[in-house]
C-alpha cells in the first residue's frame, strides 16, 4: 500500500513538472504559452495559455520564450527585454490591431522592440497585418536591442515601413551596436519594406537571406546612413521586386559610410533603379552585386554622387541599364 501511495506522489510530482514551467531568479517563467483560446487571467503555462503578446511577456523571464500553441490574433506588444517569440505551429499568430505609439506618437508600431543595450530579441513566425491605415505605421520597429533576429515572418500593409530601425536610447542605455538578421521573411505592401537607419558613432550590421520585398509603395530595402554612423548590409538569396522606387537604396551621410553585398538575388520591375548607390550627402556609398538577376526595372543601375557601384560582371541584366557599373574584381 505504502509503495502504490508513493508512485502516485511520484507521477503527481512528474506531472506538475511537465505542466508547470519552470521558474527563473528572475521575476516571470522561463517558458510560457499562448493560445487563440486562452484567457490572460491565466498563468500562460502549457496547459493554461494566455491570449495576448503583452501578458505573456509580463510572465516570462528576461532570456525566456513564448510559444504559440495554436491559431490567435494576439494583439501589439512592446519589447523591453531580451525574450524569444516562437510559432513554429502550422496556425497564424496574426497582430491586426491598435497599434503602440513609438517615440512622441508620430507614429505607431505593431511590435516595438525597445530592450536594453546587451538584450536579443527574436520573432519567429508571426504574421503582422494592418487592417487599418493607421499613419506612421510599422510592423517591426526596432529602437534598441543588442541583436533582434526577424525569422519566417509575414509583414504587411504598414503605412510607413514593413521593418523599421531607428535607434533610440529611450531615456535608457543605447546598445554600442545594432545587429539585424531578417531570414525567410515577406514584407509586402507597405510604405516601404524595409528601413535601416543609425546614429552617429553607432554602427548597424544587418544581414537578410531568402526574403522577399514586394510591392511595397515607396521602394524594397533603403540603408539610409545620412544622420548616422556606418551600416553594413548583406542581401542574399532575396527577391526585391515590383516596388514603387528603388529596390535596393544604399544612402550615405557624413559620418554614415554604408556598405552593402548583394549576393543571388532577384531584383526585378522596380519602378526606379533596381540598385542605388548614393553618397551624395557625404561619406561614402558602396554596392557590390554578384550572382543576381536585374530584370524589367527602371533601371538596373543608379550610382548618385560618385558612389561606388560594383558588378563582378556575372549578373543577368535586362531591360534599361542606367549608370553601368564598375566591373569588380574576383581577387
Amino acid at each position: 500500500m505504502n509503495k502504490s501511495r508513493t508512485i502516485i506522489r511520484w507521477l503527481c510530482s512528474l506531472c506538475i513538472a511537465v505542466c508547470i514551467p519552470l521558474k527563473t531568479a528572475n521575476a516571470g517563467f522561463q517558458e510560457t504559452w499562448m493560445s487563440g483560446t486562452g484567457s490572460d487571467s491565466n498563468q500562460c503555462t502549457r496547459m493554461a495559455p494566455c491570449a495576448t503578446f503583452k501578458q505573456a511577456l509580463s510572465q516570462t523571464a528576461a532570456g525566456g520564450q513564448i510559444n504559440v500553441v495554436d491559431a490567435g490574433d494576439f494583439l501589439p506588444v512592446i519589447i523591453d527585454k531580451s525574450i524569444r517569440i516562437a510559432n513554429d505551429t502550422s496556425g497564424t499568430a496574426a497582430i491586426s490591431f491598435l497599434p503602440f505609439c513609438i517615440n512622441t506618437c508620430t507614429g505607431t508600431a505593431f511590435i516595438v522592440i525597445a530592450a536594453g543595450p546587451s538584450d536579443v530579441v527574436t520573432l519567429r513566425g508571426l504574421t503582422i497585418n494592418s487592417t487599418e491605415n493607421f499613419s506612421g505605421n510599422y510592423g517591426v520597429y526596432v529602437e534598441n536591442a543588442s541583436q533582434v533576429n526577424i525569422e519566417k515572418c509575414v509583414i504587411r500593409n504598414n503605412s510607413s515601413s514593413g521593418i523599421g530601425l531607428a535607434p533610440n536610447a529611450g531615456g535608457g542605455t543605447l546598445a554600442s551596436s545594432i545587429g539585424l538578421k531578417i531570414e525567410d521573411t515577406i514584407v509586402t505592401g507597405a510604405g516601404s519594406g524595409a528601413n535601416i537607419t543609425s546614429l552617429p558613432s553607432l554602427p548597424m550590421n544587418a544581414t537578410i537571406s531568402r526574403s522577399s520585398f514586394q510591392n511595397n509603395v515607396g521602394g524594397g530595402i533603403k540603408i539610409d546612413g545620412t544622420s548616422g554612423g556606418p551600416i553594413k548590409v548583406a542581401i542574399t538569396d532575396s527577391s526585391i521586386s515590383l516596388n514603387g522606387s528603388n529596390g535596393m537604396n544604399a544612402v550615405s551621410g557624413p559620418s554614415g559610410n554604408v556598405r552593402v553585398n548583394l549576393i543571388r538575388d532577384v531584383i526585378a520591375s522596380n519602378a526606379l533603379a533596381g540598385v542605388q548607390s548614393n553618397q551624395s550627402n557625404g561619406g561614402s556609398a558602396s554596392v557590390t552585386v554578384n550572382q543576381s538577376v536585374l530584370s524589367s526595372n527602371g533601371s538596373a543601375w543608379n550610382i548618385v554622387g560618385g558612389a561606388t557601384l560594383l558588378s563582378y560582371q556575372n549578373n543577368e541584366v535586362t531591360g534599361t541599364t542606367g549608370t553601368p557599373p564598375s566591373p569588380a574584381s574576383f581577387q
